[in-house]
């Protein structure tokens, strides 16, 4: 599992996604909000998406690395979709890589990518790992409109 320090972030302003998080047009997060998503360099987002392709394939998850697998439609804006996201880890408070591909990827509190998954998951145009640090899970978002959550397997190659 990749570590992170002090020197692997960058400033939320010359992060590429910021407008999804701070334009009117698309949505305005609360300055406390916002103050909580922590751009990785590109060189760690490299890192955290080679971890997460490890654990995916075109598929989604590989299922032989996780011991559960559950999955939901996000197509339909619903609360349930929040409700299961919350389900899947409790511990709101742990810090989760977000990863889009090879350069973007941030750290961000897990109880926030519950409350604006929809703000970091674009259908049609989004692939996204999201995992915390312990690499204990993985949550996948599909283009497709699905997240599929798998708990790690401890005797698994993840």
């Amino acid at each position: 599992m990749p570590q992170i320090e002090d020197t692997d972030f960058r400033s939320l302003d010359s992060f590429p996604l910021k407008w999804r998080w701070d334009d009117f047009q698309w949505n305005r997060f609360p300055n406390e909000v916002l103050n909580t998503i922590r751009p990785l360099s590109e060189s760690k987002a490299r890192e955290l998406c080679q971890y997460s392709l490890g654990c995916t394939n075109q598929s989604g998850l590989v299922e032989s690395l996780f011991e559960r697998i559950s999955q939901i439609d996000t197509s339909e804006d619903s609360p349930a979709i929040r409700q299961w996201l919350l389900e899947c880890s409790t511990d709101l408070n742990q810090a989760v890589a977000v990863s889009w591909d090879h350069d973007l990827a941030i750290l961000v509190r897990w109880e926030v990518f519950c409350d604006y998954w929809k703000d970091f998951c674009y259908p049609s145009a989004d692939d996204v790992a999201v995992f915390p640090l312990s690499g204990k899970w993985m949550l996948f978002y599909s283009h497709d409109e699905y997240f599929t959550f798998g708990e790690i397997d401890n005797h698994g190659a993840a």
